[in-house]
């Protein structure tokens, strides 16, 4: 669980869902103590396949889960020398990889998958794109390309020409996990959600 400040700054309307290549949806679901509305929590994207997911997010969210040996996987290559210790679901979404890091197996995953996916509100998305070890320059432009109205991509380094790139300096350190504390020194989540554009049609 995320840790809380003394006083969290009240939201005007909680009924958003919010997408995210890793845990950080998750965590601000915590922070202000609301429901889960989105599927993606607990779990992570390599982020050439997060950006390809978001590009047709309707058509693979309407695709079921398939769950997958680590060695069918097609990013096998970047990660076979730690294969020995991934002991959590890996599954597709038609040509996408979904790694449910935080799930203890494949009935866990279908259950809270299924169960969240019944919350998103399609009219009210907020896209976030968190840069993983797997990201690069590309990835975030193609990001910051994607037509959504309410996007954000945290980052390591300073991109003032990327439009939806926010730079969090603290996450050069390798040891730190994405933090909404720490985020929130460089970015005002509360005012995002609160001027956020929800589609009235």
């Amino acid at each position: 669980m995320v840790s809380k400040i003394e006083s969290v700054p009240n939201l005007k309307n909680e009924n958003f869902s919010i997408i995210c290549n890793n845990c950080i949806g998750g965590f601000i679901y915590q922070y202000y103590n609301i429901e889960y509305k989105t599927p993606t929590i607990g779990l992570f994207f390599l982020a050439q396949d997060y950006v390809k997911f978001l590009s047709n997010i309707e058509f693979y969210l309407s695709k079921q889960l398939e769950f997958i040996d680590p060695k069918e996987s097609i990013h096998f290559e970047q990660f076979k020398r730690y294969v020995d210790s991934i002991n959590f679901p890996i599954a597709k979404l038609d040509d996408i990889e979904i790694f449910f890091l935080h799930y203890k197996d494949q009935e866990e995953v279908i259950e809270k998958w299924n169960r969240r996916m019944s919350r998103v509100n399609w009219k009210d998305l907020i896209i976030i794109l968190a840069e993983n070890e797997t990201c690069n320059y590309e990835v975030i432009k193609q990001f910051d390309a994607l037509p959504f109205n309410n996007k954000v991509c945290f980052t390591k380094d300073h991109y003032p020409e990327i439009q939806s790139a926010c730079c969090i300096e603290e996450m050069k350190d390798p040891t730190r996990l994405w933090d909404v504390e720490i985020i929130m020194k460089h970015f005002d989540i509360t005012s995002f959600i609160n001027n956020r554009i929800i589609k009235l049609e």
